[in-house]
């Protein structure tokens, strides 16, 4: 962790609340270790993209690592249908290719296509890479019996070479 100065050249595009180098790496939301994610956030996730690499994929770490905005039911959901809790990866795609699928992302699986009964990875060719995040401010008391799952997510983030 550290502050990048204003001046630098090698700083990160405007809007960047977290900072990512390196071809891959791990991006989790705030209070992921505690349980529920944060209420009420806006922010983007920004990747570095390295040099030679033209595309990025995306993957839950476990099956349990990914939880926005859903009921209890295990399953995925796309696009416009993810209002309340969501991620946003511009451009994601079944495949690396440059046709478009889906940007947002919420439910108990991170897949490419909705109502899936288990992860997949998730490839955009959309520069700059960035995962955004975005929460309402209805998360469940963790003492309360949960109506929605808002565990947040544990992702793990691979550049492809071109």
């Amino acid at each position: 962790i550290m502050q990048i100065p204003c001046t630098a050249k090698w700083k990160p595009p405007e809007g960047c609340l977290q900072y990512y180098t390196g071809s891959t790496g791990y991006i989790q939301s705030y209070n992921y270790a505690g349980g529920i994610h944060l209420a009420n956030q806006d922010y983007n996730n920004c990747i570095r993209t390295e040099r030679n690499f033209c595309s990025m994929q995306y993957t839950q770490v476990a099956t349990t690592d990914f939880s926005m905005s859903s009921t209890t039911a295990s399953t995925s959901i796309t696009g416009d249908v993810c209002t309340d809790d969501y991620v946003a990866i511009q451009g994601g795609s079944t495949a690396n290719v440059v046709t478009a699928n889906f940007d947002r992302f919420c439910g108990t699986f991170l897949a490419a296509t909705n109502a899936a009964n288990a992860a997949s990875t998730i490839f955009t060719q959309r520069m700059p890479f960035e995962v955004g995040v975005y929460t309402d401010g209805a998360e469940v008391d963790a003492a309360a019996a949960p109506t929605e799952a808002s565990g947040g997510f544990y992702i793990y983030y691979n550049q492809v070479a071109c």
